[in-house]
C-alpha cells in the first residue's frame, strides 16, 4: 500500500555512509528485540529510494536510504511503500521465536535465551544452559511449538508504564534495559507474556509450521535455528534423505547405525595413518646450486597428513633446505602441494607461490611454511621459478 507523508527531519549519519529521514506518518516498524528493521521504497517526484533500514530513536522512527540521496528530503512531500511480504515474514518468524523459547524455558528448568537474530531465510535463538540440548530436545520442542500454533491463540500488544507493568504476573522482562520508558507487552493468550518491541502476528495460527534446521555449541553455551516455513522445507528435506538413502543403500532406520560405522572407520583410517607417518620415506631430488638446497618428491596418492609429516621431519634438522611435496591427484592437471623451508632460509614461500605465476597455484599459509593446490606437476618447473624468485 502507498502511503503519503511528510518529511520531518533529515540526517547524515556519522560515517556519512548513509541518510536517515523522519516522517509522518510512518508505519515502518523499526529495528528491535532481535529483529531488523523494515524495508521498502520512497517515492520522490520521479525518483524510486530504497529504503534500506528503520531505526528508532528517543525523537521517533527514522527510515534509513543511501547517502547518494542527501539534501533531498527536508519538508518534502514523498510516498512510501513497506515492504510488507518481508514484514509478515519477519513477524512470523519473531512470533516463533517467542513460541519455542517459551516452550524451552517452561520445560527445562535453569535454560535462559539471552539472545535472538531474527531472519528471513532462519532465525538463530542463542541459550544459556547448563544441561545438554540436543535432537531429542529440539524434536520435543518444535512439537510443542506447532501444537501452539495450531491452536491459533490470539496475539495481542499492550503498552503498560514502568509501575504497572511490575504487576503484570509472568511477564518476562529485563528491567535493566527498560529506564522510564513506556513498555511493550506481547501476550500470546495464556502461554508468554513478554516485554518486546518486534512486530508480531494477530494470532499464533498466522506463524506457518515451525521447523528447527540445525542447533550447535555446547554447555553452557548453545544456539539453535529454525524457520517458519516447515511446510516446504521439510518436505526438501524428506527428498534429500530418500535420495541419501538410495546412494547410501540402506533404510531410514539403518541410517543412524550406518554413519556411525562410518565415523569409527574414519577413526581407525585415521589411526593407520599416523602409525605410518613414521615408516614413510620420499625419495627426495632436487640440486645444490651453491646457494642453498632444493629438494623435492612427487608422491601421488598420498595423504597430505602423511606428507605433512615427512616435510616437517626434514626441515626439522636440514635447516638450509627448501622442501617442495607434489601430490598429484588420479585425474585431471591438478593436485596439492606443500612447500617448506627450515630455519636457515630467508625465503618468504607465501610471497613465492603468490607472485609466481607460472607454478599456477593457489594455497595460503606462513613464509616458512605453505600448502595448496596447483596444475603444475613438474618440480623442475617449481625448482627453476624458486631460483628466479630469489635473485
Amino acid at each position: 500500500m502507498v502511503v503519503n507523508a511528510k518529511c520531518l527531519a533529515e540526517e547524515t549519519s556519522q560515517n556519512g555512509s548513509t541518510v536517515r529521514v523522519r516522517m509522518e506518518p510512518c508505519t515502518f516498524h523499526p529495528a528491535g528485540g532481535g529483529q531488523p528493521g523494515d524495508t521498502g521504497v520512497l517515492f520522490l517526484d520521479d525518483a524510486t529510494i530504497p529504503v534500506l533500514d528503520t531505526l528508532k530513536d528517543e525523537r521517533g522512527t527514522w527510515i534509513i536510504i543511501a547517502k547518494e540521496w542527501r539534501g533531498r528530503f527536508a519538508d518534502a512531500s514523498v510516498k512510501y511503500e513497506v515492504d510488507d511480504a518481508r514484514h509478515s515474514l519477519l513477524s512470523r518468524m519473531h512470533s516463533g521465536e517467542h513460541v519455542l523459547s517459551r516452550v524451552l524455558e517452561k520445560k527445562h528448568p535453569g535454560l535462559k535465551i539471552y539472545k535472538v537474530n531474527v531472519g528471513t531465510e532462519e532465525t538463530s535463538v542463542y541459550v544459556h544452559y547448563d544441561g545438554i540440548i540436543d535432537w531429542p530436545i529440539l524434536f520435543k520442542a518444535e512439537e510443542e511449538g506447532n501444537e501452539i500454533v495450531r491452536k491459533n491463540l490470539p496475539v495481542r500488544i499492550e503498552h503498560h508504564s514502568k509501575d504497572t507493568a511490575q504487576n503484570i504476573p509472568d511477564l518476562k522482562i529485563n528491567w535493566e534495559r527498560i529506564g522510564n520508558q513506556t513498555v511493550r507487552v506481547v501476550r500470546m493468550g495464556e502461554f508468554d507474556t513478554i516485554a518486546c518491541s518486534g512486530s508480531h502476528v494477530c494470532e499464533t495460527g498466522d506463524i506457518g509450521k515451525i521447523f528447527i534446521t540445525g542447533y550447535n555449541g555446547s554447555a553452557p553455551d548453545w544456539v539453535f535455528r529454525f524457520t517458519v516455513e516447515g511446510e516446504s522445507l521439510a518436505g526438501e528435506y524428506l527428498r534429500r534423505m530418500r535420495s541419501l538413502l538410495r546412494a547410501v543403500g540402506c533404510s531410514a532406520g539403518e541410517l543412524e547405525g550406518v554413519f556411525s560405522r562410518a565415523q569409527e572407520e574414519k577413526k581407525e583410517l585415521s589411526r593407520t595413518i599416523e602409525r605410518m607417518m613414521p615408516l614413510v620415506q620420499f625419495q627426495w631430488n632436487g640440486s645444490n646450486d651453491g646457494d642453498g638446497l632444493f629438494r623435492w618428491a612427487v608422491a601421488p596418492g598420498i595423504p597430505r597428513e602423511v606428507a605433512s609429516y615427512a616435510v616437517r621431519r626434514m626441515i626439522q634438522t636440514d635447516h638450509a633446505a627448501v622442501y617442495l611435496v607434489l601430490l598429484p591427484e588420479s585425474e585431471g592437471p591438478r593436485g596439492g602441494f606443500l612447500l617448506a623451508h627450515g630455519d636457515g632460509v630467508d625465503i618468504n614461500l607465501a610471497g613465492f607461490v603468490r607472485n609466481a605465476r607460472i607454478i599456477d597455484s593457489r594455497g595460503g599459509g606462513k613464509p616458512d611454511w605453505v600448502n595448496g593446490t596447483t596444475t603444475i606437476m613438474d618440480p623442475n618447473i617449481w625448482e627453476n621459478a624458486y631460483r628466479e624468485f630469489k635473485r
